[in-house]
């Protein structure tokens, strides 16, 4: 039986595997209340194929050992972290972070610098101790609803070096990348494909991005995951039925794919309609 390491590593790779792969983000208030209705953590529950280890966090010995060892063994296992420009903007302040850049990018690109290396200075210490991860999950919100917080020529000059840096790096360890940037990121797509990027996460809905398109114009160059919209868990269920069965039809075509919604899931959300659409990709979403 095909384990959720096997099935995220053939997507990644545009291999057609038995199913979409599955990974989602919770609100902490909203994993609370349900792993207590369902008496396990959704991930575990729902049966996500994804595990993120954050490594920016004080990590032990035993924790990581647990995270490797324990009930994730078979788990796609990635280690995630904050890019340069999510780190400082939650440093400085995004509205402060902006100012930095029109005043003086070359400062900034400084200091992206000692924050990249600061990074993977705790990275190489996790991987030369012999724990090898399938994946890297890069935290980094780019840009808003309407597009990038920058200028397209500010991400070329000082932004992607540094994500180019990352994904070569961890791609000597045989490690992807899937970075997860809300809002419309859609002008620097071809630019990190050639940084190296393999995925991209969440493909907002609501900012205009579309899986559909998208993977007409960049098939078998980025594995996409997410582009579902929030707002499908609340209408009717027979609504979300038909919207989830024809998107999937269209997304899972020629591999490439990973379900997801292009939001953390709100407290708002009902237990009851999100078990119905995973169960509706676990049906619809095999190949």
């Amino acid at each position: 039986m095909i384990t959720s390491r096997d099935r995220i590593k053939a997507i990644l790779d545009f291999k057609t595997p038995d199913r979409v792969g599955l990974m989602d983000v919770f609100w902490d208030e909203t994993r609370t209340r349900w792993s207590e209705k369902l008496k396990s953590t959704p991930e575990d529950f729902f049966d996500f194929d994804i595990r993120l280890l954050d490594i920016e966090r004080d990590i032990s010995e035993d924790a990581l050992k647990h995270f490797f060892l324990g009930q994730h063994k078979n788990r796609f296992l990635a280690f995630s972290f904050r890019e340069p420009f999510q780190r400082y903007a939650d440093r400085v302040g995004l509205e402060t972070a902006l100012e930095h850049i029109g005043r003086d990018p070359r400062h900034v690109f400084a200091v992206f610098k000692k924050e990249l290396d600061k990074t993977l200075t705790r990275a190489i210490s996790i991987l030369d101790r012999g724990y090898s991860f399938d994946g890297l999950w890069l935290f980094g919100d780019l840009a808003h609803t309407n597009g990038l917080f920058f200028s397209e020529e500010f991400y070329r000059r000082y932004l992607f070096p540094f994500h180019k840096e990352i994904c070569y790096f961890f791609a000597s360890y045989g490690i992807p990348t899937i970075m997860h940037s809300d809002g419309n990121i859609s002008k620097i797509i071809p630019l990190l494909i050639e940084a190296g990027l393999r995925a991209l996460h969440p493909l907002q809905a609501t900012a205009g991005l579309d899986v559909k398109s998208l993977k007409k114009e960049y098939r078998n160059e980025i594995v996409f995951c997410g582009n579902f919209d929030l707002d499908l868990l609340r209408v009717p269920q027979e609504k979300a039925r038909g919207i989830v069965i024809e998107r999937l039809q269209a997304y899972k075509e020629g591999g490439g794919y990973i379900f997801g919604l292009d939001g953390p899931v709100s407290p708002d959300i009902d237990l009851d309609d999100y078990t119905f659409i995973i169960d509706l990709v676990k049906e619809y979403g095999k190949y």
